[in-house]
């Protein structure tokens, strides 16, 4: 059964979508430390499909939240954000966090990117991690964290957090994602989108800032797009960059 954790009381102007897909509750140290200012849901999107996750975020929306929202997104959540936005007349503004690429063309060379910034013990396990087809949650959950060690400039977390990553979600659910973008139609939605985008990116993450900032500049009127120094895929967790992050964020609230 789908979930959600909830900031402070109801109606909830703020909408945090965590990434993945699958990484439930990789976003709850973004929305606890935004629930100071406002009142914030964070949907566990464990739904196998595209579709299914818009429909949660629907119910969401409609039984917990005002006539509009903003919705922020990381990683896959920026996407999805994007995608509920174009078939919703109940979002005000989109904001973007570390976004993968909305082109194919900008898709070459992430690998190598990531690879770049692990040493040797990081690379072997990343490439058996890879290879591995059991013990998906387990090995996705690994993987993840690997991830962020690498695409992370000055990675500092304070305190534990929970995360739940279910491997079957990220499996199906990137690959409807991929499809989406390999056939045009994930940039062609700005066609439908009709609120503001803000778009936060890293200097070290491992997804090409460029592959956000050129497509949507060219596709939409409201786009804003903002670089932080000395930060990678995870910004609230940089010890570098989480402050202006922070900052930066909330003035967009």
């Amino acid at each position: 059964m789908s979930r959600s954790r909830r900031y402070g009381d109801p109606p909830y102007d703020v909408v945090v979508i965590h990434g993945g897909p699958g990484a439930l509750g990789d976003a709850g140290p973004l929305a606890e430390e935004l629930s100071e200012e406002n009142s914030v849901i964070e949907p566990f999107l464990d739904q196998v499909s595209i579709a299914g996750q818009l429909d949660w975020l629907r119910e969401v929306t409609e039984r917990f939240c005002d006539k509009t929202v903003t919705l922020i997104g990381h990683s896959w959540g920026a996407w999805l954000a994007w995608i509920f936005a174009a078939h919703s007349q109940r979002v005000d503004k989109i904001i973007m966090i570390s976004s993968p690429p909305f082109e194919d063309e900008y898709v070459e060379g992430m690998k190598e990117s990531l690879l770049e910034h692990m040493d040797s013990a990081q690379k072997k396990r990343y490439l058996e991690l890879k290879n591995r087809k059991d013990e998906r949650d387990r090995v996705m959950k690994e993987y993840g964290k690997l991830i962020m060690e690498a695409s992370s400039y000055d990675l500092t977390i304070s305190r534990e957090y929970d995360v739940e990553v279910i491997g079957e979600v990220n499996e199906k659910v990137w690959r409807e994602a991929e499809k989406l973008r390999r056939s045009g139609e994930l940039l062609k939605k700005s066609r439908s989108v009709d609120c503001s985008v803000v778009a936060f990116h890293g200097d070290y993450d491992h997804h090409p800032a460029e592959g956000v900032k050129t497509p949507l500049s060219e596709v939409l009127e409201d786009f804003k797009f903002i670089i932080l120094d000395r930060c990678g895929h995870y910004p609230w967790f940089e010890k570098e960059a989480k402050d202006e992050f922070f900052r930066e964020l909330k003035e967009e609230l």
